[in-house]
Formats: structure tokens, C-alpha cells, sequence
């Protein structure tokens, strides 16, 4: 793996799962993956590069993220499939430790590396231990401040001839019908199932991965209509910013083309503004984009 991929890897701190190639080409080669980082894997342009000789792996063939300490597995390849333990996989998995993975003639390994395992150790004794004395102090508490109470005595009540006779007064109430049940409002079942989703955020990623950002938020949208999807709203909310810092970005070099005169610079540019905007006809440099394209075109 080139000096760059490694740069990539190693970002995070703590190290959480390993990857291990144990059969195929460069056998016993070992990556270290960390926490809240993604890895593409393919044998061109990848974070995980795999042997040149492997062509039955795509240049872009996988995708591997740990997320929330979690390994999550997703086949990008349009031709090849991705195996885990021997079976080809459809959707986003999730990944547990010993799980082989399949990507071309290579076959990896992920593990759990020694020192997320002992953060995950639980005394399991000492937690029974401690919960026994809890309890015990409870119920010592409550025999010392709630005491038995004392029988309240009660006056003798008179006689029934030194009862006071009181005619009944009767009044007529009328009669209220209770106030109408509202049933429950229903919570709107999602127009996609989690299959749909997943296809739909899988083809969004390869329009995102190419830089075509308003075609990926447009299927990172309709993705996310399943709100129980991992990864949607998140790349939808990524795609959003990235498109509007590119649009800034158009803007800018747009002015600075017009300041100097080159004018058919700074009409394209225009004209690309125009373009990612077209949803948004309100918008501010839409409109001032239409504006200074017109007096372009009018000279």
C-alpha cells in the first residue's frame, strides 16, 4: 500500500479492527482500520489497494466503514460480486469479527484487535457482587425511616336517635357525554422498503464518488425516505454542503473572469451555476447568475 493509502488509515487514534489477507495474492499482509473512517478497496485509486494481478477484482470493488466501532461492508463492483464467508452479498451488512471476505482471487479476514477487547471486558462477578449490596442497603433504608404507623383512634360515633335527621336534597344534573376519544393518528408508512434504499444509496455513492452532486443528493434523498437506512440522511446531508461550497466556489471564479475580461470563461461558469441552481429559482446567485449571463450575451 502507497505512502498516501497509508496516510488515509492511520488519521485515527485508536485502532479498532484489522483486516488480513489470508489467501491470494500478498497473503499475510495486515491493515489496521480505526473508528468513524471509511475504506475503499479495489486495485486502483482505493484506500485498500489489492495486487495489480487480481483482475477479477474491480478498481473499485468494496467498501468498508466502522462506524460506532461497528465494521459495515457494502459491494460496489457493477460485474463482480463480494463474498462474505463464501456467500455474495446484495445489501450493506454488518460485519462480526472471523468474517471472511471475498474480493476478487483475495480473501481477507476482519478481527477485533486486542485492545478494543479489553475495553469490552465486563466483570460480570463484581457487577452481581455490587447489585446485591444495593439492594440490601434499599431495603435496610426503607425498614428505618417507614416504621409500622400507629392506629389512628376514631370518635364514637352517636347513636342512631342522636343522628340528625336531614332530608336528602335531590338535584337535577344534566347529563355531559364525554368528550370524544381521538384515535391515534397513524404514522405514515415509508413509500420505500429497506431493499429499495439500498439500491437507491448505492447508486447515489457513484454519482457522489464521480462529483456529480446534485444527481447523488437527488438519490440520497429518495434513499432516506426509509428512515431506519444507516447511511442516507448522513451522505445526503454531505452531498448538500459539498454542492453549496462548489457553488460558492463557481461564483467566485465566475466574478474574478469577468474582471478580466474573459468573458467566455465567465459565461460557462455562469452557465454552470445556472445549472446546479435550476431547483432553486429564488435563489440569490441564480438570479444574479441569469442577470450577468444576459448582459454577457447582450455585448
Amino acid at each position: 500500500m502507497d505512502s498516501d493509502n497509508q496516510e488515509t488509515i492511520y488519521r485515527s487514534p485508536t485502532p479498532e479492527w484489522t483486516l488480513k489477507i489470508i489467501d491470494g495474492f500478498d497473503t499475510g499482509k495486515v491493515f489496521i482500520l480505526r473508528d468513524s473512517q471509511e475504506y475503499t478497496i479495489g486495485r486502483k485509486n482505493c484506500d485498500i489497494i489489492l495486487n495489480q494481478q487480481d483482475m477479477k477484482a474491480s478498481r473499485l470493488h468494496a467498501r468498508l466503514e466502522i462506524k460506532k466501532a461497528q465494521p459495515f461492508l457494502e459491494n460496489l463492483s457493477q460485474t463482480t460480486a463480494t463474498y462474505v464467508n463464501n456467500s455474495p452479498i446484495k445489501k450493506i451488512i454488518k460485519l462480526k469479527a472471523g468474517n471472511k471476505i471475498g474480493i476478487g482471487d483475495t480473501v481477507f479476514v476482519i478481527e477485533r484487535t486486542g485492545a478494543s477487547k479489553r475495553e469490552n471486558k465486563i466483570n460480570v462477578k463484581l457487577i452481581g457482587v455490587g447489585a446485591c449490596v444495593f439492594i440490601l442497603m434499599l431495603v435496610i433504608l426503607k425498614i428505618i425511616w417507614n416504621p409500622q404507623p400507629s392506629p389512628v383512634k376514631l370518635p364514637d360515633e352517636p347513636t342512631p336517635s342522636e343522628q340528625p335527621t336531614v332530608m336528602p336534597t335531590i338535584i337535577n344534573t344534566p347529563s355531559v357525554s364525554p368528550p370524544p376519544t381521538l384515535a391515534p393518528t397513524k404514522k405514515p408508512v415509508p413509500p420505500i422498503n429497506k431493499e429499495k434504499a439500498d439500491e437507491l444509496f448505492r447508486q447515489g455513492r457513484i454519482f457522489y464518488k464521480n462529483g456529480n452532486l446534485k444527481k447523488a443528493i437527488g438519490f440520497f434523498e429518495t434513499a432516506s425516505q426509509y428512515p431506519d437506512h444507516p447511511y442516507a440522511s448522513e451522505y445526503l446531508e454531505r452531498a448538500r454542503n459539498e454542492l453549496e461550497k462548489k457553488i460558492n466556489q463557481l461564483v467566485t471564479q465566475a466574478e474574478q473572469a469577468k474582471k478580466l475580461v474573459k468573458n467566455d470563461r465567465a459565461k460557462h461558469l455562469l452557465r454552470e451555476i445556472i445549472e446546479l441552481l435550476s431547483d432553486k429559482p429564488q435563489d440569490k446567485r441564480y438570479v444574479e447568475a441569469q442577470n450577468k449571463l444576459r448582459e454577457l450575451e447582450n455585448r
